[in-house]
């Protein structure tokens, strides 16, 4: 699998967290944002009251949405990042071709000889200390 595919296949996984995590948050909170009261008289028995508690459904949704954020932006940044990094990579390795071929052509059209054994142009007295 080549980079700029699994950047994709993130960012696609990122969207899909993303629409199912928030679709799923509303289907918990709807669920489980209700109170049940309970009563019981001799004649009819145990009766069940379900209530609708909204600061609790509300309160479900939100916190459970922040979490899906969150997960979709860490996978969506990764995402981001490696395709920046396949990026970077690929400039470098244009900008290496490039500038070896622009070597060759000025260092074959150079009429200057390079003398390495002149020493008196180094300078000594700045090297660092080992």
């Amino acid at each position: 699998m080549k980079g700029k595919e699994l950047a994709g296949y993130l960012k696609l996984l990122a969207y899909l967290e993303l629409a199912f995590g928030i679709v799923g948050s509303i289907i918990i909170a709807y669920q489980q944002g209700t109170e049940v009261k309970t009563s019981y008289s001799s004649f009819f028995g145990y009766s069940y009251e379900t209530i609708r508690n909204m600061p609790l459904t509300l309160g479900i949704f939100a916190g459970l949405a922040f979490s899906v954020i969150v997960l979709f932006l860490l996978i969506l940044v990764v995402g981001i990042i490696l395709e920046n990094q396949i990026y970077i990579a690929e400039l470098l390795e244009n900008g290496k071709h490039a500038l070896e071929d622009s070597d060759k052509a000025s260092f074959a059209s150079s009429n200057d000889k390079i003398d390495s054994t002149k020493t008196e142009d180094i300078p000594i007295d700045n090297l660092p200390d080992i």
